[in-house]
């Protein structure tokens, strides 16, 4: 559904991905859906604390 979306709707520009995602914690990360399923850690977000001082 989300593919069909944006390739209907979604300027090409405008599309960030085909796959479903959602935040549940710190600890767990972005979270996304593929094949039924939820895979936890599918993409870290830096805290604060992670991010290298310059």
């Amino acid at each position: 559904m989300v593919q069909e979306i944006n390739q209907s709707e979604v300027e090409y520009g405008e599309q960030l991905s085909d796959h479903i995602y959602r935040y549940r914690s710190k600890e767990t990360g972005l979270e996304m859906y593929q094949e039924g399923k939820w895979y936890e850690n599918s993409i870290q977000i830096p805290t604060p604390e992670k991010i290298p001082k310059r």
